[in-house]
């Protein structure tokens, strides 16, 4: 059952050319927006579960949640913890962009009750940051991390992103080392894809014209290798050092709220989510469309799928608790192909992607949809 709240904030100052996420440069929609959403949350029907074993988490992303007045955001967290009774020691992080965020909403943040941040850095490098459009440069990236360590705030994450067109390894690696050493205890890394109907398709159509598709991948393997060489593990695909519980909860299968426009949940085994548009969610914050309806092979499928994400791989222990079944035998076909092809690793416990999985990963999913 749900203990775990995602609520999508959708305002950036200015739209990044590769961003497919839903986000709209509207200042005036601001208040509006914070209004309706007051209203999904207060008349929202609430779904928990009383094992005292699960943490519940909380997720402001975006969009740039850090572009709002400060007030507005710790409101809405207010009124999620008064709403939802909201455990102590709940991980709740809130996504920010160097261009928007402060010391002062830093420090606005933490006195509410943020205990985790998000810092949208990409690149260390000016040259970079310009390509990809970005609205600050190094000096403000290396300022917000400081900003974030002074206002109390000790677990950091920042994303770095990997296969822009001129970028190099040793950049990169450059960056990592750079904000290990502030004291960053996360890092998300995540490679450029190239979205339809993004201003990055119109000029980058064909990525690997690019960028060598060898040397991405050389990027990724050296990134990964060089974080858990400074105490940072990779613990999933993307995501090294210290676990965020929230995005766990996903790759778990875990149930979760969801509120804002676009942002997408899933309660009582359905998947919804709510549409696209702010104007369309401050007329009617409470609807949703439902997107699918979990069967139990469903869930069963989607455990395992998504699990694979992680270091550690679906664990059969989790899945015959969950499930009632021997996860070896019950998906005796699907692991015997992928172990056949190298992409996963097997033990007693479970299985787990290798590293040729881990360039592959895709096929390795594809066999449990």
């Amino acid at each position: 059952m749900a203990r775990h709240i995602y609520v999508h904030i959708p305002f950036c100052a200015r739209k990044c050319s590769y961003c497919d996420f839903y986000s709209v440069a509207a200042p005036d929609k601001i208040n509006t927006f914070f209004e309706a959403l007051r209203k999904e949350i207060e008349n929202t029907d609430l779904i928990t579960d009383v094992n005292p074993d699960i943490q519940d988490t909380v997720y402001f992303g975006g969009g740039t949640p850090s572009v709002p007045d400060a007030d507005l955001i710790c409101e809405t967290l207010s009124l999620i913890k008064e709403r939802f009774n909201i455990r102590s020691d709940a991980e709740i992080t809130i996504e920010c962009n160097p261009a928007s965020v402060t010391k002062e909403k830093f420090e606005a943040y933490k006195n509410a009750g943020f205990n985790r941040v998000s810092i949208g850095i990409q690149s260390l490098h000016d040259d970079t940051l310009k390509i990809l459009g970005r609205l600050h440069d190094r000096s403000r990236a290396l300022s917000t991390v400081n900003e974030a360590i002074e206002a109390g705030f000790k677990n950091i994450s920042c994303d770095l992103m990997i296969g822009i067109p001129g970028q190099t390894k040793e950049e990169i690696l450059e960056d990592a080392k750079t904000l290990v050493d502030l004291g960053v205890s996360h890092v998300s890394m995540y490679s450029l894809i190239i979205e339809e109907g993004t201003p990055f398709y119109d000029r980058y159509k064909n990525i690997e014209d690019f960028v060598d598709p060898d040397l991405e991948r050389d990027m990724y393997h050296s990134l990964r290798d060089y974080l858990k060489g400074r105490g940072l593990e990779p613990y999933e695909i993307s995501n090294c050092g210290k676990m965020s519980v929230h995005n766990m909860s996903y790759w778990k299968g875990m149930e979760y709220y969801a509120f804002g426009p676009a942002a997408s949940g899933y309660l009582n085994g359905i998947r919804f989510s709510h549409m696209r548009s702010v104007e369309g969610y401050i007329k009617e914050p409470m609807k949703v469309d439902v997107e699918e309806i979990l069967s139990l092979e469903d869930k069963e499928k989607e455990y395992v799928m998504l699990m694979l994400r992680t270091s550690d791989g679906p664990s059969k222990k989790e899945f015959g608790e969950r499930f009632g079944k021997d996860m070896h035998v019950y998906f005796e076909k699907e692991i015997q192909s992928l172990f056949s092809k190298n992409l996963i690793e097997i033990d007693e416990n479970g299985f787990r992607l290798s590293k040729k999985g881990l360039d592959l990963a895709n096929q390795a999913f594809e066999i449990f949809i």
